[in-house]
């Protein structure tokens, strides 16, 4: 199996399916731990995004004098 993170070969301990949902996607706990925290990081810079976007759709509407556009 192939290391999500380090691209690394690794052998799990166990025989999984290649299409099992609980097979293991990182070949150590440093890895894991660097995957998660990737996978937070981008999940919170999308929020941001959103919100950011709302302040600007916010903005505009006061702009137009507080009518929404549909």
């Amino acid at each position: 199996m192939r290391c999500e993170e380090c691209g690394q070969d690794f052998q799990p301990a166990r025989v999984y399916s290649p299409t099992a949902a609980n097979r293991p996607r990182f070949c150590s706990a440093v890895c894991r731990g660097r995957g998660y925290r990737k996978a937070k990081v981008k999940a919170i810079d999308q929020e941001l995004v959103r919100a950011q976007a709302a302040i600007q759709r916010a903005r505009e509407v006061l702009k137009s004098g507080g009518e929404e556009k549909t």
